[in-house]
């Protein structure tokens, strides 16, 4: 067999596994997080036995064994494979690719115009972002809360609350307020970090609403305020460019001197990915963001609409960062914004 049959059998098998692997990985993963097996060289079988049927999981095990991301040492011990390491440790990413299965369950059903709404497991997509930003965008945005002396933060878009979590931390006496859509969300971080005031049930793009229930907390919008969006602002299906610049100037409205952190990811343009496909899981990414009437932005798109606000970039951090002919362009940013003078 030559080079390029090779290479085209290899990616094939890479696609055609995706449909087993993915929930495979994903929920083996969430499911054993209690008993941190992936984060031990060795794991016992016997110590899965009251998460999984007994049966089934010796068939999944069996599968990770085959491949190789784990390796059976006895009938009952095994160790996770450098490669298996590899996949675990990022896991998160394919959890959230995972919670957007409602568009593979259905996709006849979308693609011929029966199914118009896309549902998104909340279990699956909370953890894996959780999981994602916490290995990859945490410690970038708590070095620029620190830089900044932030010590109020109202966190637009909770996912798992796991950011707000790590900057308490470190900022034990900081300020904040949470608002998500979810009660779900809002009802577990009040009893997690038991400050029930601090949280609103809204959603974030109606300002007016959450602002309301916001005075009755006290938190002045003085210089050392930051308004987070950690993956948030694409959610909203902005139609028009002028309606993010005018959602972020109402902001500017609401909190003068408040400061701007957000962490987005990027759309690329299919021609430049069929170049990096091997390298990347964004195309799995845009796919969902899509289906479901998110709106993604291209970076230099991102950037304009800043600019036209009322508000500069002050710092900016970026991530994976894919040539487009002599420009490159990150799939990911942290940008953190001020208040133009």
């Amino acid at each position: 067999m030559n080079k390029i049959n090779h290479n085209f059998k290899k990616n094939y098998v890479g696609l055609a596994r995706g449909f087993f692997s993915l929930p495979i990985i994903s929920i083996f993963s969430r499911l054993s997080e209690k008993e941190r097996i992936l984060d031990k060289n060795f794991f016992l079988k016997r110590s899965l036995f009251k998460i999984f049927d007994k049966n089934a999981l010796e068939i999944i095990l069996n599968y990770l064994e085959s491949v190789n991301l784990i390796k059976k040492l006895t009938k009952e011990k095994y160790f996770i494979t450098a490669f298996g390491r590899y996949v675990f440790n990022r896991h998160g990413a394919m959890n959230i690719i995972y919670s957007y299965k409602d568009i593979v369950d259905n996709l006849e059903k979308i693609l011929i115009g029966k199914q118009k709404k896309i549902k998104c497991d909340r279990i699956e997509n909370i953890y894996g972002s959780g999981k994602s930003h916490k290995r990859k965008f945490f410690d970038n945005a708590l070095s620029i809360i620190k830089k900044n002396k932030i010590t109020k933060i109202i966190d637009l878009g909770l996912g798992n609350g796991d950011f707000i979590r790590n900057v308490l931390k470190k900022k034990p006496n900081l300020k904040f307020v949470g608002v998500d859509l979810s009660k779900n969300v809002i009802n577990q971080l009040k009893k997690d970090l038991g400050n029930s005031k601090n949280m609103i049930v809204s959603d974030i793009f109606k300002i007016n609403q959450w602002l309301k229930k916001l005075k009755k907390n006290n938190l002045n919008d003085d210089d050392k305020l930051l308004i987070n969006f950690m993956f948030t602002l694409h959610e909203h299906n902005f139609n028009d460019d002028n309606k993010v610049k005018n959602f972020l100037n109402d902001i500017r409205s609401s909190f003068p001197n408040a400061t701007i952190l957000i962490t987005e990811v990027f759309e690329i343009q299919p021609k430049t990915f069929s170049t990096v496909v091997d390298n990347s899981i964004l195309p799995e990414f845009i796919l969902f963001h899509k289906f479901s009437k998110q709106k993604l932005f291209f970076y230099k798109q991102f950037k304009k609409i800043i600019k036209t606000s009322d508000y500069f970039i002050s710092t900016e951090i970026t991530y994976s960062k894919i040539k487009i002919g002599n420009f490159t362009s990150p799939s990911y940013a942290t940008i953190f914004l001020k208040p133009k003078k």
